[in-house]
């Protein structure tokens, strides 16, 4: 169970919402489940490579899930939002394994291409900065909102939309992850600021409830539905190896 029902009670206006997730969290633990079977001694490196890269998103999706409902007991609305906006970054590191993935079935790649670029999503960093260049040989990954930019090109290519929707709502969610109008909103409701009084820090309206579970509904069903289409394209490897 996800979350628990005194937890629903206390929203029930959103129970079917709570329902929705409940179920997609179950997904989740039925997929780890799977792939926690997959013996961990694969023959080549480019299977042990996707296989820790592919257990390490589940387990990470999971934690980000378990500690919104953490989030949600507590009434705390801004750490809600920065592990929805981190499960984001999350399905979009998925989306990203997957244009590899897809690349490497095409023919794009070869067995050494793809495994640079995974353990490159595995073991890589951005550069810090200049005056703090990156160790020589830790691999460089791409941006975060490249990953984001690969759920919606995924989106397109499987809907009618048009519209980076995934990409609108992480920058939206990232407004209150930094310190600025949406951010003092949750931390000083209504006159608090402007009276010098810090804002209770156990507060969540049913504006931000509703936001958190639509969003994070969002997130994990299409990182559900990565996975799967990911597993598709290296289970034979694990299966036959």
């Amino acid at each position: 169970m996800w979350i628990n029902n005194s937890i629903k009670s206390s929203y029930s206006i959103e129970r079917s919402r709570f329902d929705r997730l409940e179920d997609t969290y179950e997904q989740l633990l039925t997929r780890l489940s799977s792939l926690s079977a997959v013996r961990a001694d694969l023959p080549t490196p480019l299977d042990r490579a996707c296989l820790y890269f592919l257990r390490g998103t589940v387990h990470r999706a999971r934690s980000l899930f378990d500690g919104l409902a953490t989030t949600l007991k507590a009434k705390n609305a801004l750490p809600g939002f920065l592990l929805v906006r981190a499960h984001f970054e999350t399905t979009g590191a998925v989306a990203y394994f997957l244009r590899e993935l897809t690349k490497f079935k095409n023919n794009e790649y070869d067995n050494q291409q793809l495994y640079h670029s995974v353990r490159a999503m595995t073991l890589g960093m951005r550069e810090i900065s200049k005056a703090f260049p990156a160790p020589e040989r830790v691999p460089r990954i791409p941006s975060v909102l490249t990953y984001i930019d690969e759920v919606d090109k995924f989106i397109k290519r499987n809907s009618s939309t048009k519209m980076p929707l995934f990409r609108t709502d992480y920058e939206f969610l990232s407004e209150f992850c930094h310190p600025n109008a949406f951010a003092f909103i949750l931390s000083g409701r209504g006159d608090s600021l402007r009276k010098g009084r810090s804002g209770p820090s156990n507060t969540l309206t049913p504006k931000d409830l509703h936001t958190l579970l639509v969003f994070q509904f969002h997130t994990s069903y299409h990182f559900i539905v990565l996975y799967d289409q990911v597993w598709e394209l290296i289970k034979e490897r694990f299966t036959s190896s």
